[in-house]
Formats: C-alpha cells, structure tokens, sequence
C-alpha cells in the first residue's frame, strides 16, 4: 500500500471534500475516518490526508465565533454541514496529528490542532442546539461527551509540548481556553485526574526553557483550579498527592536547572509562590489537611531553590518575584 497511498489519499481527499454531504449511514463515516488512519500512517499520504480533512472542516463548519445558538444553527441551515459522528470521526485522526501519533511526526500537530478546536466546538454547538430544542428550559450540558472532551485536552497539550516555543505558546493557549472554559463539575473526577497526570508524566526537556514553562504554568492553573473542591473527596487524596510530589519534582527540575534571572527559574519560582500561597489561604477551600500539606511541600521548594529573598521572611509575599498564575 505504501507505494500507492498518496495517490488513494489524494482521491479519499476529493470525494470527502465533493460529496460528504451525500454519506448517509454512519458506516460511510466509519468508513472514511478509518482508511485516512490508515493512510496517515504512510509519510507520502499524511499530508493529502490531512488536507482533505481540513478542507472539508473548512467549508463545512461555520466560522461564527459567537455563542448564540440561533445564529448558529441558522448558519448550519445555509449549506450542509458535518453531523457530530463525522466531526468526531475526522477528529479521531487529527488528534493522532497533534500527538505525533504517526512516526512520531509532529509537523502537522499546529494545523491539526486548529482543526480540532473548530470541530470540537461544532459539536458541542450542535449539542446545545439539540438539547435547546428538545427542551427550552433544561439547564444546557456543555461537555456533551467526556471521552472526546478528555482526547480534545490530550491532544491540545501535546501541542503545548512542542520544543518549538511559538507552537507550544499557541498550544498552551488553546489547552488552557479547553480547560477553563469547562465547569468543572461538568467532567468527571477521574477525567480532570487523567489530565493533571498526563500534565506531571509529559514535560517537555529543560532544554527547551520557553515550552517548560508553558506546561508547568498550565499545571499550576489547574492545581489551583481543582484542588479546592477534588480535595475535599477522599477518594481523589491519593491522586492528588501523586500529582503535588510529580509536580514538586518538575519545580525542582526546573530551578536546578536554570540560574536566577534566566526565565526558567523565575517563572517556576512565580508558579510555584502562587500555588503555595493560595493553597495556604483560608478562603483556598479544599480539604485543610491536605492543602497545609502541599503547601508546606512547595514552600519547601522555593527555599531549596534559593528562591526566598530573605531567610527570616518565609513566608508568602516575599519570593524572588511577585506570584502570579500564568508564565506567558
């Protein structure tokens, strides 16, 4: 099949592109989304295969940014659009795109990834349609499917990742808008551990100083974020700790690894500061046990690293630099 791959990429890419408007059975779907897995694993077709996914996406789904749901659905009324099992199956492949899935080839994890935010926000928006619809006055679900909720956030960060900072800026962005746009009672415990835990075992290299930061800032956030109320249930308290030592050891790793001055160093000192400090904060909220002892643990840290102005002021307010919740 290798040698004939981009030439049956190239032609799945028209038909999807001339005719996804006539698939009626959702095994035309399954069809589809399969045969480009398994042409995206051919280098010669990755790209025919993504283009025909994206040009499809691109005509297919409105650009209407706004949140108004008739404005939407009247959108979608004027030429055909994908339903949700097509946007998910198509996903499915560019999500493999942005994770580097296929040969450990990351060159099209930028473009895949604004593909996913556009297809992944279609059906949501089809779901709130749907749900608006069959009934006006039931409160509206905005993470229709979890699974595909988690996977979106997987891929976004694995985009973070990237070495290249200005990529993994624009992956930081879009993972952070992912997760916080979510109401957090909306997703399952286990899936926002999923995440803090794919955050503490997927670190870019300290070489790349830039795209650490990113990450470490994103773990930060959502630390802050989800403590206050995962704490609280005890059945989360050995995940979290798993997740503070994890992230105690990327603090570390990351000052002992830069000099005061250098981004690296006084990023991580900021995030750190920000998560002890709030942590420690009466109005944290959280299981009071355990948010004393994170942090106590990151506080620790800070005065590892050096990063404590004066030995007899320890406490918060008087680290390196000011604590604030973001490194970009």
């Amino acid at each position: 099949m290798s040698y004939i791959a981009d030439r049956m990429a190239c032609g799945l890419a028209i038909i999807l592109r001339g005719s996804f408007s006539l698939y009626k059975s959702p095994d035309d779907w399954r069809f589809t989304g399969d045969i480009f897995d398994i042409l995206a694993m051919y280098k010669t077709a990755r790209g025919l295969v993504f283009d025909g996914i994206a040009s499809t996406i691109e005509y297919a789904i409105p650009d209407q940014e706004s949140d108004d749901l008739e404005a939407y659905e009247a959108a979608i009324k004027d030429k055909p659009t994908l339903s949700v099992l097509a946007s998910t199956r198509l996903q499915r492949v560019l999500l493999k795109l942005a994770q580097g899935t296929y040969e450990n080839d990351f060159t099209l994890a930028l473009p895949a990834m604004v593909c996913i935010e556009k297809s992944y926000r279609h059906t949501v928006m089809l779901s709130l349609i749907k749900q608006n619809n069959e009934d006006p006055d039931v409160d509206l679900e905005s993470v229709p499917d979890k699974e595909v909720w988690y996977r979106v956030a997987l891929a976004l960060y694995s985009v973070c990742c990237s070495t290249n900072p200005d990529i993994s800026k624009q992956g930081f962005e879009a993972c952070q808008k992912h997760l916080i746009g979510t109401f957090m009672e909306e997703v399952p415990d286990e899936k926002w551990i999923g995440v803090l835990k794919e955050m503490t075992t997927k670190q870019p290299s300290v070489a790349s100083p830039l795209s650490r930061v990113n990450t470490f800032s994103l773990l930060g956030q959502m630390m802050v974020r989800l403590f206050p109320i995962m704490s609280v249930r005890e059945k989360n308290w050995k995940d979290l700790t798993e997740v503070t030592k994890d992230a105690i050891v990327i603090a570390d790793e990351n000052m002992m690894n830069s000099y005061r001055g250098e981004p690296l160093f006084n990023y991580t000192a900021k995030i750190v500061a920000n998560i002890y400090t709030q942590m420690a904060s009466p109005n944290f909220g959280g299981e009071k046990r355990y948010c004393s002892w994170a942090s106590d643990a990151f506080k620790k840290t800070l005065e590892k690293n050096g990063a404590v102005k004066d030995k007899k002021k320890k406490d918060a307010g008087h680290v390196t630099q000011e604590a604030t919740s973001t490194a970009t």
